[in-house]
């Protein structure tokens, strides 16, 4: 069994980053394209298994892009504002691109979703 979900790259000045809106705190970053994308498929397989361990539902019906483009671009929290203000930097102008990641369920067969 496969799951595919969707992944929000960023170009920085000096490298990417991406994260996976179905799973919140799977991030990951590289200093190529072609890296970034290995590297957040490595991170979504480490995140399921500790879901999986912890016995935490795997999410059911992922994001669409339409969603996923909706939810990156929610504006700032006042208080997301205010770390940015903090530490003196604006809000970053990024390159954002929008794809989709897929790994291989077949080890975590029972795995539950929910």
């Amino acid at each position: 069994m496969k799951l595919t979900t969707v992944a929000v790259y960023e170009q920085t000045s000096n490298n990417y980053c991406a994260y996976l809106p179905d799973f919140p705190g799977c991030v990951s970053a590289g200093r190529t394209w072609q890296e970034i994308q290995g590297m957040i498929r490595e991170a979504l397989e480490f995140h399921i298994e500790g879901m999986i361990r912890h016995r935490d539902a795997l999410p059911t019906r992922p994001m669409t892009s339409r969603e996923a483009v909706a939810y990156h671009n929610e504006p700032l929290t006042e208080r997301e504002l205010e770390t940015l203000a903090e530490f003196g930097k604006d809000v970053p102008n990024l390159s954002t691109t929008f794809g989709m990641v897929q790994v291989e369920l077949g080890v975590y067969a029972g795995a539950a979703t929910g």
